[in-house]
């Protein structure tokens, strides 16, 4: 039996005679004049329980929506029977100078029982080299024409690119010329740090791989692997847990660059940072933990129709009363949008304005990062939203629910 949660989100809407506002401005005010571009930039509201990031955007507005005890993982049992036994030994280990010792003792009899544990390892080895095994992404005949493209590096894991919570299987794939003087030397590829493991390949030649987390890959590219002109890389990036992707470097160390050994990174080309991906395998065994993972829930999109350019944008933080708003002028009209969360109701509110006399033609769609979710048809104003997270048996569900052309 699966356990629920509910939100509820409430859109109003309205045209209004004149130039006004949802609540009164406030000198504690955080204001930009460019929606948000990621998450990070985005406006937070919320009242404790349901929270929201607010982006902002003009032809398409994002929301993307939490709750607070939507998580992973299941009722199960924490404590491990038998523990304090083991303590006399583990101490004993100690002090002797045994430091390993006493951890793999302490982590075998005496710390708390982790999700997934039993037979972790043996899944994990199976599933491991099937992944290995499978490079047919690695050729030069691959169509990658439809594959989605991504920024690199993420230096915050590919959540970045929504990609969040996504563990398993994930290639890369970008092309480069290079010049003829270069086929018949050694060359370097530096690719940054990468998390957890990854092969690389050069024309659909294996160059290197590495399973050490987090660390930076460069591999020695044989002569006669490279060719004058185009030149094919594909990497496939395996991720266990966590974020995943290429994660860059913290200084300003040039990576994700090809260049002779002999001539050193001076000479080095750039790879680019837009590549191409593919999710090959996005359900690598389930790794034990300790503990369960805070999940978002689902995205509001909010789709306006009005791609043209926009004057006097804003958008806003009230940090006084808690409410995001987003204004501009479109076509001789102002438009308003006010995001807030109510405690009383436990709601979430959008409210738009216009000043436009034939109103606003708006869309709303919803989604979510979890690919085990629906969405139902509730009456002729309100849509339910319903997810759950593949590693937990927690059950969400959201409503959204549409009122007005208000008078």
């Amino acid at each position: 039996m699966g356990m629920w949660f509910k939100i509820k989100i409430l859109i109003v809407a309205g045209v209004f005679p004149a130039i006004g506002g949802l609540f009164a401005q406030a000198n504690e005010k955080l204001w930009y004049t460019q929606p948000a571009t990621k998450w990070t930039e985005a406006l937070p509201i919320g009242n404790g329980r349901i929270g929201a990031m607010v982006f902002g955007g003009i032809g398409e507005e994002h929301l993307q929506i939490n709750e607070s005890t939507f998580w992973t993982g299941e009722p199960r049992e924490y404590a491990r029977r038998g523990a304090a036994d083991n303590l006399t030994a583990i101490r004993n280990l100690l002090d002797a100078g045994k430091q390993k010792e006493a951890e793999d003792l302490a982590g075998k009899t005496f710390m708390g029982l982790r999700s997934n544990e039993n037979g972790y390892e043996e899944r994990r080895e199976v599933w491991l080299k099937k992944a290995l095994n499978d490079t047919l992404y690695a050729g030069l005949s691959v169509d990658d024409s439809r594959w989605m493209h991504m920024q690199l590096p993420t230096i915050n894991g590919w959540e970045e690119s929504y990609l969040g919570g996504l563990d398993g299987v994930v290639w890369f794939r970008t092309r480069i010329n290079t010049p003829a003087s270069w086929a018949n030397q050694p060359v370097m590829i530096d690719l940054g740090r990468v998390r957890d493991q990854d092969q690389t390949f050069i024309n659909g030649k294996k160059v290197g791989s590495s399973s050490e987390s987090n660390a930076t890959r460069r591999y020695t590219i044989p002569p006669g692997v490279l060719k004058a002109g185009e030149n094919v890389i594909a990497i496939q990036v395996i991720n266990f847990f966590d974020k995943g992707g290429f994660t860059g470097r913290k200084n300003n160390e040039p990576h994700l660059i090809i260049y002779p050994v002999a001539e050193g990174a001076s000479k080095a080309l750039s790879l680019g940072n837009k590549w191409k991906y593919f999710v090959e395998d996005e359900n690598p065994p389930l790794m034990p933990r300790y503990n369960a993972d805070y999940q978002p829930f689902a995205d509001l999109i909010i789709k306006t129709g009005q791609r043209e350019n926009v004057s006097n944008y804003e958008r806003s933080l009230d940090i006084s009363k808690a409410v995001s708003r987003v204004s501009y002028e479109y076509r001789g009209f102002q438009y308003n949008r006010s995001y807030f969360v109510s405690a009383p109701q436990q709601v979430l509110v959008c409210h738009f304005e216009t000043t436009n006399p034939e109103g606003m033609d708006y869309r709303f769609e919803l989604s979510s990062l979890h690919k085990t979710y629906s969405c139902k048809s509730i009456d002729n104003n309100t849509v339910a939203i319903f997810a759950q997270p593949k590693d937990g048996k927690m059950q969400a569900v959201g409503y959204l629910h549409c009122s007005g052309p208000a008078a």
